[in-house]
Parts: structure tokens; sequence; C-alpha cells
């Protein structure tokens, strides 16, 4: 049977078009062309998404409104209603807030995609004087989305090697997986394009057996 992995994005950029999520699109290609899994994008729709070129993709698309994206209880029934065996999300908030506790209820592996861990990056959105506050929130919302995470993918060396220097609290693991990065992406040049660095805290009960079933998986 195939597994379904439904990876949640508030917006999707397909290509040509360049965007932040151009990644989150390659993720889910990758996967639709393996025979042993049906990536299913969940995507918050704010009326501006081009349904017709979702159409034509080949991973199925779920729409939500906003109201229903960002509410816990119906994401947890959402999970359990399409039968889905692993979700992800590389939205920091979205994933400490509401996808990890979802996955939580449904009890099945959660996956979080962390990048720009650098403290620095916050001072690109807030102005000096929310810099130290809006700080302290993003460190705290990755650490929590990593933590009801069964797995965390790392999109770079660098992001990796401040965990490793920082997150003295969590365990690291490497495992050698499919490529889901385009060398084409500016951030992402200095990754191999044969390894994707995770890391798991397995001290939260059940990440270990979920790191196992998506290291045997994927």
């Amino acid at each position: 049977m195939k597994m379904r992995i439904a990876v949640f994005s508030d917006s999707i950029n397909i290509p040509p078009k360049e965007g932040v999520n151009v990644h989150t699109y390659d993720l889910l290609r990758t996967l639709a062309a393996r025979s042993d899994c049906t990536p299913i994008l969940v995507v918050c729709d704010r009326g501006w998404l081009e349904h017709d070129v979702l159409r034509t993709q080949t991973f199925d698309t779920i729409l939500l409104p906003e109201k229903f994206f960002y509410d816990v209880n119906y994401i947890a029934k959402l999970v359990i209603t399409h039968g889905f065996d692993i979700v992800q999300s590389y939205m920091t908030y979205f994933g400490s807030a509401v996808l990890g506790p979802a996955a939580y209820q449904a009890n099945i592996p959660c996956v979080a995609e962390l990048h720009d861990l650098e403290e620095s990056v916050v001072s690109v959105y807030f102005s000096h004087d929310e810099l130290a506050d809006a700080t302290r929130q993003h460190v705290a919302f990755q650490k929590q989305a990593a933590k009801y995470a069964s797995v965390v993918r790392i999109m770079s060396e660098y992001d990796y090697s401040i965990i490793k220097e920082t997150w003295n609290d969590f365990n690291t693991q490497r495992y050698v997986c499919i490529p889901v990065s385009r060398p084409t992406v500016k951030t992402d040049h200095h990754i191999s394009p044969s390894l994707i660095t995770y890391i798991g805290n397995m001290s939260y009960t059940p990440n270990a057996q979920g790191a196992e079933i998506i290291k045997n998986k994927i």
C-alpha cells in the first residue's frame, strides 16, 4: 500500500514563477515520481491561487480556507479522514501551533522542515524595537516545531551546523535520502544533491518510531 504524505503550505509557487516555496513544489514532484507513496498538497487558499495550474500537477491538492487551515481540531480530523500516514510543513509557527498538535492527536509522524535558523534573519522582517522579542519567538517556534516532529528536514549544512552547536537538547542523525532541493535555488548551492540531513528529538515519544518509518519509506 502506498504511503500517503500530506505536505502543508500557506502558499505555493509553481515554476517558472520564482518564490520561497519552490522547494515545496520540488518535494511534491519528487514524491509523486516514486511508486511507494502518494503526496497530497494541503494549501491555505486566500483567493489568489491558480486552481487551473494546480489541477495539472502530478500530485493531488486539498484547498482550505484560512479559518480551517489554522484550526488544530479541524486539521486533526482532516488527517484522520483522509488517511494520511505522514504530515509535513516548512512553516515554523504552523508546525509548532497547529500541525504538530494535530499530528499528535491523530497519532501519526510529523515532519518539520527548517531553514534560516540564524537569528539574524529575524531582522529582515522586524524593526529594531521589535527585534529582541521577535528573535525569541522565532527560536521558540522552531524548537517547538522540532519537538513535535518525528524528524526535521534541514535545508542546508549551515543550518545543520547551528543545530549541532546550539540545540544541545536534541539528538542528531544523518540519513541519505531522496534529493528534494534544486541546484538552481540560490541558498541550496552548497547541498549535495543526494544528501538530505535530518535531526530527530528522540526523547519525544513516538519520534524514534516515526523517524524509523520515514527513514525506511522515503
